[in-house]
């Protein structure tokens, strides 16, 4: 039981604290945007870099805004190959970015063309340092799914050996319970239907004894149903599988090597 109540203390406090890393990173590019339109392209660039470190919890549209800022300083600087990684990580995730020009100058919207038109030219295939795939978080659909019945939120995270344990101990969980309660009824009736002491006595004990045990597969059973939704709602899906092989290369009969990754939405 007091292991119970840490795990339940636990997924508690990870739950409380989700919305601790989301306001830490709206309060990172907060402050890279204000620095921004001061011109403070120091502090503007360190707020960037910081929010890239848990790029992971950022918007795809908040991540094209840090790719966009950075590029922007990168090419204020003079270091145009950062500028251009910036912007060709920018426009993976949006092909059609465009800077405001009113007040990003000339320089730098022409720049971005060209870049733009390195990728078409390439077909996308030019070489970018990181390139990334929006991925709508599955869990809250998951966490759904499993307060129908245990299991059917792992399935929806790809996690299949994991579901059908889940399936089969809460499946288990509610037969049990169901055989319990028609015993204990059946024990029932016998005690109320008991005309000695010594019978009632007997018929007491046997009912006590089925309503413990039905009283103690229920709540069994609720703990299988609640550790299979903190499971679906807090444990990260499975990664995706990468595999590696060879593809023939644009323009020409030699192979080139090609890592292929496996995208569940």
């Amino acid at each position: 039981m007091q292991k119970c109540k840490s795990r339940l203390f636990a997924a508690a406090f990870c739950l409380a604290a989700l919305p601790l890393f989301a306001q830490s990173s709206e309060a990172t590019l907060a402050e890279m945007r204000l620095a921004f339109q001061q011109l403070n392209y120091m502090a503007a660039k360190a707020c960037g870099e910081k929010a890239l470190q848990n790029w992971q919890k950022l918007a795809p549209q908040n991540l094209i805004e840090v790719y966009r800022v950075l590029g922007i300083i990168a090419y204020t600087e003079g270091d145009f190959f950062e500028a251009k990684k910036y912007f060709e990580a920018a426009l993976s995730l949006d092909a059609d970015l465009k800077l405001d020009s009113l007040y990003i100058s000339p320089k730098i919207q022409k720049f971005l063309r060209e870049v733009k038109e390195n990728l078409t030219a390439h077909n996308g295939h030019a070489p970018v340092a990181l390139r990334y795939v929006a991925v709508p978080d599955s869990r809250p659909a998951a966490a759904m799914r499993t307060l129908l019945f245990p299991g059917l939120g792992q399935l929806q995270k790809h996690q299949p050996r994991k579901a059908r344990v889940m399936m089969i101990a809460a499946s288990a969980g509610l037969a049990t319970t169901g055989v319990l309660y028609f015993r204990r009824e059946a024990a029932r009736e016998s005690y109320l239907s008991a005309t000695t002491i010594a019978r009632a006595a007997t018929t007491y004990k046997r009912y006590n004894l089925f309503n413990r045990a039905r009283n103690g597969a229920a709540v069994a059973t609720a703990g299988i149903w609640l550790y299979s939704f903190f499971d679906a709602l807090l444990a990260a899906p499975n990664q995706p599988a990468a595999r590696l092989g060879l593809a023939p290369a644009i323009g020409g009969g030699e192979f080139a090597p090609l890592l292929g990754v496996q995208v569940h939405f």
